[in-house]
Formats: structure tokens, sequence, C-alpha cells
């Protein structure tokens, strides 16, 4: 997910104006194509959920519980994803720290690794984490 939501929902959604008019209860809810042909619908109470989600406040809570319990975490993102930037995973491997996160950047992959080869390397690599 996105570190920063309200930019995310704007991007998502169609740009502030839509989500301010959504907020605002001037229309019910807003249809998102979901990049695989699909559709979704968002709500004004599912809008509000998610600008709600303090993603740092989260990622400090995660570090500072995994640090005590010797939790790892690793985040495997595409440099050529358009729907997550690969600065939010940076922002994440930053507020959760080195002893505690890796961050795999893959070149050319995109948000759903739908190349073969690089859904291979992100199993591969996921793997090796979880059995080191």
């Amino acid at each position: 997910g996105r570190v920063l939501m309200t930019q995310g929902v704007n991007e998502r959604l169609g740009g502030s104006d839509v989500v301010q008019r959504l907020r605002n209860g001037e229309i019910d809810a807003v249809s998102v194509d979901d990049g695989r042909g699909g559709k979704y619908s968002v709500s004004r109470v599912s809008l509000e959920e998610r600008l709600s989600l303090d993603m740092r406040a989260e990622l400090s809570k995660i570090a500072s519980l995994g640090l005590k319990r010797g939790v790892r975490v690793m985040t495997i993102h595409g440099d050529d994803d358009q729907v997550v930037p690969v600065s939010d995973a940076m922002t994440v491997s930053a507020e959760l720290g080195e002893e505690m996160h890796t961050l795999v950047v893959m070149p050319n992959a995109d948000h759903r690794f739908s190349n073969d080869q690089h859904l291979a390397a992100l199993v591969f690599k996921a793997t090796t984490f979880i059995e080191s």
C-alpha cells in the first residue's frame, strides 16, 4: 500500500476534486478501474477509512514491536511499478530500519510482477529470505 494515503487516493480516484466531492457527500461513490479490466467502487465510508490510516504511525509500531521480538521484514518492489512508487518502499525501509527491514528493488518489474522472469525472481528472493 501507499505510505502517503492522501496522495495514493487522489491518484487512484482521479484527483483531489473527486475526493473532495465524495467526502462532502456530493457523490455517493466512485468507480475505479482495477487495472486488470475490472472495476471496484469506493464509497465515502471506505474513503474515510483509507484516509484515516496513518502508515508512518503503523510502521513505527511495527518497528518497535518487531525489534523487541527479532522480527525481520522484506519488501520486494518493482522499479517500474505504476501503482505504488518505489519511493514508498524506500520510505517503509527507512521507517523500519536496516536492522529489521530488507528492501529489494527489482529492475523493470511492474506492480503485479506480470513478467514470468520477474515473478520467478520474486519467489526465489522471498523463499530465500524466509528460509534464512
